[in-house]
């Protein structure tokens, strides 16, 4: 599995979905990129290639030269860039939280959370287990000895 970027369009919370035509005109605007209309693929030089699929371009584990050129290809498209973390790419390093993923980003925290409780429950429960074994097992070797 890896790092999902994905360049999509939004209006608060609903989706504008980014055309093929629009992917081939931005494609054909910007020096180095081209659009294979059959594979609703996006190749530019150097090896990056996107994946169009429901009306976003996505691909994996980009590096800073892909991300940049990920965010020109956005800016053509009047999209944005974001990553698999919710985070929103102004540059490579420099990542923000967009406004239009905020309820994203709340139900996010909180299944984070929700995680973070049960796995501290569970962590309780095996130290008592444990505690409960030594306290017995301590107890077998007193009552052994006398």
């Amino acid at each position: 599995m890896g790092y999902h970027v994905t360049i999509l369009r939004t209006r608060g919370t609903q989706s504008l979905p980014i055309a093929g035509d629009e992917i081939e005109r931005a494609a054909a605007a910007l020096p180095g990129w081209r659009y294979d209309r059959a594979e609703r693929t996006l190749h530019a030089d150097g090896g990056l290639q996107l994946w169009s699929a429901n009306g976003t371009l996505w691909t994996k584990n980009p590096d800073d030269a892909a991300l940049e050129r990920m965010i020109a290809l956005a800016d053509a498209l009047g999209a944005r860039v974001r990553g698999d973390e919710g985070e929103t790419y102004r540059a490579p390093d420099d990542p923000y939280f967009h406004p239009d993923d905020e309820d994203d980003r709340r139900a996010a925290v909180a299944t984070s959370d929700r995680w973070q409780r049960r796995e501290r429950r569970r962590w309780i429960m095996r130290g008592i287990v444990v505690a409960l074994l030594a306290i017995l097992a301590g107890r077998r070797l007193v009552l052994a000895y006398w």
